[in-house]
Order: structure tokens, then C-alpha cells, then sequence
């Protein structure tokens, strides 16, 4: 403080805020107290000589403590604000900086055979593995189309709800990059009558895109076909982060209802 009892330009920082003022800062800043700290320091730097009014002998004289407190927490709150829109744009912007997952970069495998709830399931876990060195994202389910042995297209009806061996969950973003995995399977019930045709060949592409790659069936399990009906339907999981998320954990059926 000068002579005068007027404020000087370093007081304004000894001065404390209302201990409400300081809460509604706080809150303001996004969540974030280093933000707040942040703000606090600009607003300073804004402050330093801003409220200087010329008295009649032409010298400064200084606005009311209690209006510069004020008037700095207002500022305070503005600064807090400016700082969370530009944290929010760089956060939406890396999030958008995460393409989709491309086949050309992916390679696909048969994963371990699993214990079938019951003998009439037919399960065939899969396995993705990336190996670009920049991230991408998987999210939804494969496109799944089954041949056979001429190259003939089957006519499965595919579902996306679960069954008794697939989850009925909802897709989930998976976030791959090189050397990480992501994991999906599909199961049928099998034919209780004859079969007709028996998938030999798999061909699957990734969500909005048309580049597909194909997998030999030669062995387990078999993927049999008689007909449109309940033993066509093939149940598809959607991508996983763990090898046995797309299963069903449930001692029943984990097929969801359809709204």
C-alpha cells in the first residue's frame, strides 16, 4: 500500500478473494485447480496498472479495493472459460486424429477353441491383430459373409443381438495399435435335419469399408446349412478389447430383445 492509502500494483495479489468467489472459480475452471491457478496469473498480469484514474494534479490514483476485487474475479472466470474452450477443441481434436482400423495394415487368425455350452453350438472365435504403428479405431461389428466349398454365397441371416454362446452387449470403441488385438466370434446352433451346404470359406470387412480378406474353414466348427429358419441364423459379436468379451456369460441365452 503507498502513502496515500491507496493500493499499489503488488497488492493486488496479497489481497484474498472471498473464499466464495474462490469456490465459483474453481468450479468455473473445468474441474481443473492448476486451470484455476492459470487464470489467476493472467488475470494478475491483466490487472498490473489497469485502474488508474488521473486525479486533478495529474497524478494516478487508484480504483476501490473491493470494485478491483471484484472486477478481477469476473476476469478470473472469463480467462477460466477461454482456457477450458481451448482444452475442449485440442481434446475433440485428438479424438478425431484416431482413424478407423484398415484390413490393409490388420491380419486375421482363428482364435482357441472354447467349451461349448451345449453340443448343438458351433463357435468360431476370431482374432485381429494391427500392425501399423499409428493407433486406429474399431467399433461395431464385422461384415461377415459365408461360402461354400464351390464359392457358392450361403444365405445365413446374421444377427446382432447375441445367442447362448455371443454377448447381446453393445459395441464399444477399441483402440488398436501395433501388436494389439481385437477380438469377435460367431456362432450357430446346428442343423437338426440335413444339411445342405457347409461353410468353407470366410470373408469379413470392417465397418464402412468395402476391402475384405477371407479365411479358410477346413476344420472345426462346422457351420452347417438347412434352410431360413432358426438354423440359419448366425449370431455375430461385436469387436472386443479382451479375448473372451464376446462371450455370454450367462447361464442361458444372452440374446437381446430387439426394439
Amino acid at each position: 500500500m503507498l502513502p496515500d492509502g491507496s493500493l499499489g500494483p503488488s497488492d493486488h495479489r496479497r489481497e484474498p478473494q472471498p473464499r466464495w468467489l474462490l469456490r465459483r472459480n474453481a468450479v468455473t475452471a473445468c474441474g481443473h485447480p492448476t486451470l484455476l491457478y492459470a487464470a489467476e496469473a493472467a488475470s494478475c498480469h491483466i490487472f498490473r496498472g489497469s485502474f488508474r484514474n488521473t486525479g486533478p494534479g495529474g497524478g494516478d490514483t487508484r480504483w476501490p479495493g473491493l470494485i478491483v476485487r471484484i472486477v478481477r474475479s469476473v476476469t478470473v472466470v472469463a480467462v477460466a472459460l477461454a482456457m477450458c474452450g481451448l482444452m475442449g477443441s485440442a481434446a475433440s481434436g485428438a479424438g478425431r486424429s484416431v482413424k478407423a482400423c484398415s484390413l490393409s495394415s490388420m491380419t486375421l487368425r482363428r482364435g482357441p477353441l472354447v467349451s461349448e455350452k451345449t453340443g448343438g453350438q458351433a463357435t468360431l472365435p476370431l482374432v485381429m491383430t494391427e500392425h501399423a504403428m499409428r493407433s486406429c479405431v474399431l467399433k461395431g461389428y464385422p461384415s461377415i459373409a459365408l461360402f461354400d466349398r464351390r464359392g457358392r454365397l450361403i444365405p445365413f441371416r446374421y444377427a446382432h443381438n447375441g445367442d447362448e454362446m455371443i454377448t447381446g452387449a453393445r459395441p464399444k470403441s477399441v483402440i488398436l495399435r501395433r501388436g494389439i488385438s481385437a477380438y469377435f466370434a460367431l456362432n450357430k446352433t446346428g442343423c437338426q435335419v440335413r444339411a445342405t451346404r457347409t461353410a468353407r470359406t470366410l470373408r469379413i470387412a470392417l465397418p464402412g469399408s468395402h476391402r475384405t480378406t477371407t479365411m479358410s474353414l477346413q476344420h472345426y466348427p462346422i457351420l452347417d446349412y438347412c434352410g431360413r429358419g432358426f438354423f440359419g441364423r448366425v449370431a455375430v459379436s461385436p469387436f472386443e478389447r479382451t479375448p473372451g468379451g464376446w462371450g455370454c456369460e450367462a447361464q442361458g441365452s444372452c440374446q437381446r430383445r430387439r426394439k
